[in-house]
C-alpha cells in the first residue's frame, strides 16, 4: 500500500510538471527526467528451489512459496550526455511468503536459512547508468546497470510465536527496456528489471513505464 501511494503521488507530479518546468527557465532542469514503473515481480527462489536449498543444508522440510508480487519503481534521472544518464530509483521488489512443512533439524537455524536464501525482497534503492540507444525513429533501447541497496524485513511464525528481524546489503541491478517518444515531454516504455541482492537470490520484474523529461520536447 505504501509503495502504491508513492507511485500515485509521482503520477500526479508527472501530470502537472509541464507547468512546473515552464516556471523554471534556465535552472538546469533541462537534463532532468522523472518516471514511474509498475508491473509484476517474481523471485527465483520458488517452492522447488527453496526446498532443494534447504534440504541441501540438512533440513528435512518442504517449502511452498508465493513467488509473485506487485513491482513498482519511482525514479529521477540526470542526462549528462544526450544518450547517457545517471538514474536513482526507489524500488519495491515484492514480498514473498514461504510456508515450511516437515521436520526441521533445527527450527531456529531453519528461520535463519530461509532469511538468507530469500534476502533482498521488499524495498531498495538502485543507482544506475542508463544508455538511450536509438533503434528506429522515436524508439530507443534503454539498457541500465548499477548497484542495488536493499533492506528486507522478515517475520517467522512457529508454534504461535512470531519473530521479526531485518537484513540489508548491496547487490547488482540490471534493466533493459524500449521507450517510445510521445508528443510534448513524455515517453512510454516496456522493459524488464533484474535485482541481484545475493549470489543465490535474484528477482525479475516485467514493467510498463511513464516518463517525463523537463528539457525534451518531441514532435
Amino acid at each position: 500500500m505504501k509503495s502504491s501511494r508513492t507511485l500515485i503521488a509521482l503520477a500526479l507530479l508527472l501530470a502537472t510538471s509541464n507547468a512546473w518546468a515552464a516556471e523554471l527557465p534556465g535552472t538546469g532542469f533541462d537534463q532532468i527526467y522523472l518516471g514511474i514503473r509498475g508491473g509484476v515481480a517474481h523471485t527465483n527462489m520458488d517452492s522447488a528451489n527453496l526446498t532443494s536449498n534447504l534440504r541441501q543444508r540438512g533440513q528435512n522440510v518442504t517449502a511452498t512459496v508465493d513467488d509473485q508480487d506487485p513491482f513498482g519503481s519511482a525514479y529521477l534521472g540526470y542526462r549528462f550526455m544526450p544518450n547517457a544518464a545517471v538514474e536513482l530509483g526507489y524500488i519495491h521488489a515484492g514480498k514473498y511468503q514461504a510456508k515450511i512443512s516437515g521436520s526441521p533439524t533445527s527450527p531456529q537455524k531453519l528461520a535463519d536459512e530461509v532469511a538468507d536464501l530469500t534476502a533482498g525482497s521488499g524495498n531498495g534503492i538502485a543507482l544506475d547508468l542508463r544508455l538511450d540507444v536509438p533503434l528506429v525513429q522515436s524508439v530507443d533501447v534503454t539498457p541500465r546497470f548499477g548497484a542495488y541497496v536493499w533492506k528486507t524485513d522478515f517475520e517467522t511464525n512457529s508454534g504461535g510465536n512470531s519473530t521479526k528481524h531485518t537484513k540489508s546489503g548491496v547487490g547488482g541491478h540490471l534493466g533493459f527496456g524500449l521507450t517510445v517518444k510521445l508528443p510534448a515531454h513524455f515517453r512510454l516504455g516496456l522493459g524488464y528489471d533484474v535485482m541481484i541482492p545475493t549470489a543465490s537470490h535474484t528477482i525479475g520484474a516485467g514493467y510498463a513505464q511513464l516518463e517525463y523529461g523537463f528539457g525534451e520536447v518531441f514532435p
